[in-house]
């Protein structure tokens, strides 16, 4: 007779899921510990500690993410992110010497063809060096997938005066969580066009009351009611974060495992204005307090929605991919991000 996990427990019927909170146990205290170490060292070093920074940073977010129980690893090194530092650095020098030396149009031309091999080789080393129970996850991507997921489809935005945004948003969020899996188990999409609809409907109501209120103002010397218009104008990327992260996490999908967001566009607004205030006037200081603040914001805005298989399923894919061993070498191990 075979026991079960405590996540696999069948608690609820397959068509109620277990609704599980998610989680972020990390304080800012804590942090500031690894935050002003890393700075320092970085520091000293001329940037090369930072590589490691990285590491020490991504190691404590994804162990203090508690998702059913269980929190995440990262396991790449520095030594690592350090090599896919420098080929950037390598990279950006050939597009300079084109810009310089040759022509800008190669410049351009470089950019335009190189954007998708760098955002496919971020997100492949990203998920390849990220593990929940002991198994990691991977990045699928080709390069034609990302140049239309990134490129040609995002084109068709502001190509038809924005009817097509929403379906170019759906198109490259899909891409993305659809090349993903959790070692050889694919993630799907369920989210659809219409709920990305709405997020753009929400930025053109916004775009057009603020431009309404700047006319306004000025017809009326009115300078509260232009100040208005400014701040939603500014507002909007702060707007469509939340809407979009409602949108985005639960559509991501794994065996009937998926995720229910609640995430307050007022709530995240005003997090992220006092945060950066708080930051700004005490010169950067409280910044792992702000970056913890966020990442606590964004875990209790999450609920994970358990089906009651995820340890079948961990269990399963631990056994595979250790029979299927690693098939991915050095070559791909390129990280592209430079935050410490």
């Amino acid at each position: 007779m075979t026991s079960q996990s405590p996540t696999d427990a069948p608690v609820n019927s397959p068509s109620t899921p277990e609704q599980i909170p998610v989680t972020f146990n990390g304080s800012g205290a804590e942090y500031f510990g690894i935050w002003i170490v890393n700075i320092a060292l970085s520091i000293l070093t001329l940037g090369i500690y930072s590589a490691w920074a990285k590491v020490r940073n991504k190691r404590y977010f994804y162990g203090n993410t508690d998702v059913a129980g269980a929190s995440f690893e990262y396991l790449a090194t520095g030594g690592q992110i350090l090599k896919g530092r420098l080929i950037a650095l390598a990279a950006f020098i050939v597009v300079y010497v084109l810009l310089i030396f040759v022509s800008p149009l190669f410049f351009l031309l470089a950019i335009f063809l190189g954007t998708p091999w760098l955002i496919n080789a971020g997100l492949r080393f990203n998920a390849r060096y990220s593990a929940y129970r002991g198994v990691r996850f991977r990045f699928t991507g080709t390069y034609w997938g990302a140049f239309k997921a990134f490129i040609l489809v995002p084109m068709l935005g502001p190509i038809t005066l924005g009817f097509m945004m929403p379906y170019a948003l759906h198109y490259t969020a899909r891409y993305v969580v659809t090349n993903h899996a959790y070692g050889t188990e694919s993630f799907n999409f369920t989210a659809q066009v219409g709920d990305y609809v709405k997020i753009v409907l929400t930025m053109v109501a916004v775009f057009f009351a603020a431009m309404a209120c700047i006319i306004i103002g000025f017809s009326a010397m009115a300078a509260p009611v232009i100040i208005a218009g400014y701040l939603a104008i500014y507002s909007l990327p702060l707007i469509i974060k939340p809407l979009n992260f409602n949108v985005y996490w639960p559509g991501v999908n794994l065996k009937g495992n998926s995720f229910e967001a609640n995430m307050s566009v007022v709530r995240f607004i005003w997090v992220f204005l006092s945060s950066s205030f708080m930051v700004l006037i005490t010169l950067g200081l409280l910044f792992p307090w702000a970056k913890v603040r966020m990442a606590r914001l964004n875990a209790s805005a999450l609920t994970f929605l358990h089906a009651g298989n995820l340890g079948s399923i961990a269990a399963s894919q631990a056994k595979e991919m250790s029979a299927v061993g690693e098939e991915l070498g050095d070559v791909y191990d390129v990280d592209i991000g430079f935050g410490i």
